[in-house]
């Protein structure tokens, strides 16, 4: 095959084929070797993820010694594959010597998974791709058809990188692990809560649900701020596992500029304009952003802007484990603009529930822990009444009136209620909750409860940058003393007019 201009563009026989046998080899020999490694990788990868077909076969005589309870060593898989037939077209116990000889550290098992996972999504790459364009030339199929399978395919590019089934002796035998790891955690004065949400009144609030694995709603009106605490509690997360933020209402752009001002503490306008009072931003200032973009490189976050369905968001998940060999925490901002809820239905709340039953699926398909935006449509206007408009805006009261299925769907339903928002919504200045003081913002669990009452997480809204901080946040706080990045802010002296940068 050649290209207009005359060169070949003719591929090789070892691209047609992405592999790496040395990784192939690297990973059994690892197990052969060190057979308690096993349980690190046999999430990451299956037998199928192999090129060579005897090291296949090796891989599936692991699974199945492990599902007996029974440690793959040299002795226990040469039986093994000779159960199944296998012993002399894989090469006997030669080859599995040979595996053991070769593998340069044990130590690195989870790097050579990853490699051969790798290698694996690319040949499944380049088989979407063949089948995708013969359907294409294809007179006979129907571009509806053809849109649909490629939508069904894509789910199943991942692979199978989260096992669906094991014994019981095998997970209780891991639980058992697991648990004498928690207990001794929890004597030594670590216990384990969920992941740090970087507010200590988050950590209260979420009691733990906030991890992989768990789903959890955070719902509010219109431009209350759930984006900003999703992106705070992604940033959070990202110091302790890989997040995927997926934005079905923002793109890039306005993503990067919200992160760098949460972290820096420069408010978000004058980061967008690069203005300060009217005048470009100062040296010591800017230093700020620059010094967030840094920081915000190195963590393991990616951005997906260009979807609209759970099943796309299913493909990427799963691609994103294979990419860092473990789960992680996934964002969906909002769950209202998926094609999920959008369907024949004039019933909102039934729409959302639908798509909110997607976002379940995904969780437990993936063993990514979900975060989910969802709004309220309620609408405040100028002149409301005070009682109507609280009503309104209050969202355990909403979740009496259509969010049932939801509530049952996740782990915890939190809403976000700020009294000085409804006060400028209904544009009376004298508008007053004793509950939630003007400055603050109160977070709700909303599955735990039906109605108005005593507020369950009383957090700071920092309107300037904006952002979300600790109710006992210091404003004079220099960056090196605060303990969080959420707490992180520019000292006083710094602190910005909005309304002389145009705001």
């Amino acid at each position: 095959m050649s290209s207009g201009n005359g060169k070949s563009v003719e591929l090789r026989a070892d691209q047609l084929a992405p592999h790496a046998t040395e990784a192939e080899e690297a990973v059994l020999g690892s197990v052969l070797v060190n057979p308690v490694s096993y349980a690190e990788v046999s999430t990451l990868i299956n037998p199928d993820d192999f090129f060579i077909v005897r090291n296949a076969w090796i891989w599936s005589s692991f699974e199945a010694l492990s599902t007996r309870g029974i440690e793959p060593d040299i002795v226990t898989v040469a039986t093994e594959l000779e159960a199944q037939g296998h012993i002399a077209e894989v090469g006997g116990y030669s080859y599995l010597a040979q595996l053991t000889a070769h593998t340069p550290s044990s130590l690195n098992i989870v790097g050579y998974a990853k490699m051969v996972a790798e290698f694996a999504y690319r040949r499944r790459l380049i088989d979407f791709a063949s089948t995708t364009a013969r359907m294409a030339h294809s007179d006979e199929t129907s571009l509806l058809e053809i849109h649909d399978r490629i939508s069904r395919s894509l789910t199943d590019l991942g692979g199978k990188t989260i096992r669906t089934h094991r014994s019981a002796r095998e997970a209780f035998t891991d639980f058992a692990g697991d648990f004498a790891v928690r207990l001794q955690d929890a004597r030594d004065g670590q216990p384990h809560v969920g992941l740090d949400l970087g507010l200590p009144e988050w950590n209260t609030l979420m009691d733990g649900d906030f991890r992989p694995g768990g789903y959890i709603g955070i719902m509010g009106l219109t431009k209350i701020g759930k984006t900003w605490a999703m992106m705070q509690m992604a940033e959070a997360a990202a110091h302790q596992v890989p997040v995927l933020y997926f934005s079905l209402e923002n793109l890039e752009e306005s993503l990067l500029n919200r992160f760098a001002a949460i972290h820096s503490g420069v408010p978000l306008t004058c980061i967008r304009t690069g203005l300060y009072k009217g005048s470009p931003m100062p040296d010591d200032m800017a230093s700020k952003v620059y010094q967030a973009s840094d920081a915000l490189a190195r963590l393991p976050i990616e951005f997906v802007c260009h979807l609209n369905s759970a099943r796309e968001i299913e493909y990427h998940i799963k691609a994103a484990t294979i990419r860092h060999g473990q789960v992680g925490m996934a964002f969906i901002d909002t769950l209202n603009q998926l094609a999920d809820a959008a369907t024949s239905s004039s019933d909102r709340y039934e729409n959302l529930a639908k798509a909110s039953g997607r976002v379940l699926q995904t969780m437990r398909a993936t063993g990514w822990g979900m975060v989910a935006a969802i709004q309220m449509r309620m609408e405040l206007k100028a002149g409301m009444k005070t009682k109507v408009a609280k009503q309104a805006a209050f969202p355990a009261i909403q979740s009496v009136e259509g969010c049932r299925k939801i509530v049952q769907d996740v782990s915890k339903l939190i809403g976000i209620y700020r009294a000085d928002y409804v006060a400028e919504k209904i544009n009376s200045p004298g508008y007053y909750d004793e509950q939630c003081p003007p400055g603050m913002a109160s977070f709700i669990d909303v599955a735990a409860r039906d109605s108005e009452g005593n507020t369950d997480c009383l957090v700071r809204w920092n309107k300037r940058v904006p952002r979300f901080e600790t109710a006992t946040y210091e404003p004079d706080i220099q960056p090196e003393q605060a303990t969080t990045h959420a707490q992180m802010s520019i000292p006083s002296e710094d602190l910005l007019d909005l309304e002389a940068a145009g705001k």
